[in-house]
């Protein structure tokens, strides 16, 4: 009888032990909670980088396919216009002036 008692107090205090390691140990509970948190942040960046790898590859084939994508692109982008039209900037306008045309 006193050997079951003096196995079971030594078997509390190893689960007390066990407890305080996992407590208070650098791998412990706060380790496991620190990197759960940082795989939620790296698998939220890994959705917005996806979403913009999508948006990129679509922009890509609009590129390559569309002409009038691309026609719009440039006259956005590098403010070119087309021949025999009138390009009219005013002072508060944020279109850059066209590349060869007069001031």
């Amino acid at each position: 009888m006193l050997v079951k008692k003096i196995l079971l107090a030594l078997s509390v205090l190893l689960n007390l032990t066990l407890i305080a390691y996992l407590l208070m140990s650098d791998k412990g509970v706060s380790n496991y909670q620190t990197l759960k948190a940082d795989t939620h942040a790296f698998t939220e960046q890994q959705d917005v980088l996806d979403e913009k790898a999508y948006l990129l590859s679509h922009e890509i084939r609009l590129l390559q396919n569309d002409s009038e994508y691309v026609e719009k692109i440039i006259r956005k982008r590098l403010g070119f216009v087309k021949c025999g039209e009138i390009l009219y900037i005013f002072p508060d306008s944020k279109i850059k002036v066209p590349v060869g045309a007069r001031e």
